[in-house]
Order: C-alpha cells, then structure tokens, then sequence
C-alpha cells in the first residue's frame, strides 16, 4: 500500500549492575547529617576542592586545603550542597542540612 511502511526495531538488553551505585556512594562519606557546626568528611580518594552551596546555589564555602572535617561556623541553618571535586577529576555531590 502507498504510504506505509511495515519493519522493525531491535532492541538490545543491556544487563543492569546495581553495584555500580554503591560504589560511587562509597567514595565520599558526611558525618552527621544533620549537623551543627562541624562537618567530618572521609574519602577513599584524594579530594582536591570543596565547595558548599546554599539551597539557591550560591557559593557559601570554598575549601581547598582540607583535613578531616569543615567547620560551618559561618553558615545559617538550612540545607546545603556538598561539591566534592578529586585529584583524578571526578566530582561527587552530597547533601546535608546545618542546624
């Protein structure tokens, strides 16, 4: 018939590894969430940069010589966004809330 095509599609399964997650998860650990004002952060890689941002994005905190922990002294209670930057380029974010 004019104007129809008939084919088909093929569809090709690839095998999920729910593993993959919780490996990345892995990488970055904040402790405790929420917290007051001392943020403890552990890592099975070298991290290079941290950064904290405010719920409407702005930069809040920029730390680039970190040791085991963040004091959040001069931030306000709510909910922030911990951008965690590695020596080999990856990036992880984690949230926390500050009270």
């Amino acid at each position: 018939m004019p104007g129809y095509t008939i084919g088909y599609v093929k569809i090709e399964v690839v095998p999920y590894i729910p593993r993959m997650a919780d490996t990345i998860e892995d990488e970055l650990t904040i402790y405790p969430n929420p917290t007051d004002n001392i943020l403890y952060i552990s890592s099975n890689k070298e991290i290079a940069l941290v950064e904290i941002y405010t719920s409407s994005g702005a930069l809040a905190l920029s730390v680039d010589d970190l040791t085991s922990f963040l004091e959040l002294n001069s931030l306000t209670n709510g909910m922030y966004q911990l951008v965690c930057t590695f020596e080999d380029g990856s990036v992880l974010n984690k949230s926390f809330v500050k009270q």
